[in-house]
């Protein structure tokens, strides 16, 4: 949805609702409202540091979607408005991302030395959760939005298909 003033939008978080609404910057009418599944698509565009425009479509009626729309109401709430397009921010999740990683192979039995040691299953998926909050923060960072993402994933996988029978 955009305002007639088209002066450019803000996110702001709303604790008592736990939901995230864009504001006109101009009359501060409210624009979207995130966590509200009522719609089919979100058309979200993030605040961001440089001018390149980014415009992010998310579907609300998934899981995916519905993930997305919770870390940027996260993100959103721990003050990361500009998130998009960020080089630092994009830095610290891939980071992030790395460490958790690591931290997964503390509960997985890898260490073919080691005769005593069991799959600690609830602290590795615990980690992994970790890893997908922060691959979607990454993932919203590089301006890609749910549709996009099922586009791209569909083309890479569709490369990997055609390796196998080249015989890559």
């Amino acid at each position: 949805m955009k305002c007639k003033h088209n002066q450019g939008t803000k996110f702001e978080y709303r604790k008592e609702t736990n939901t995230s609404v864009e504001l006109c910057l101009m009359c501060k009418e409210i624009l979207n409202t995130f966590q509200s599944f009522e719609t089919t698509k979100t058309e979200l565009s993030l605040p961001q540091q440089t001018s390149i425009p980014v415009h992010i479509e998310i579907e609300e009626n998934g899981l995916l979607g519905e993930l997305f729309i919770k870390q940027i109401t996260l993100q959103i709430a721990l003050g990361n408005e500009n998130i998009v397009l960020n080089n630092k921010y994009l830095t610290e999740q891939c980071i992030a991302i790395c460490s958790e990683v690591h931290k997964c192979l503390r509960h997985i039995p890898w260490k073919s030395w080691k005769k005593s040691q069991e799959l600690e299953i609830e602290p590795l998926q615990s980690e992994i959760v970790d890893i997908w909050q922060h691959l979607i923060n990454l993932t919203i960072s590089a301006g890609i939005g749910t549709d996009d993402l099922m586009k791209i994933y569909n083309n890479n996988l569709e490369k990997n298909y055609k390796r196998i029978k080249d015989g890559y």
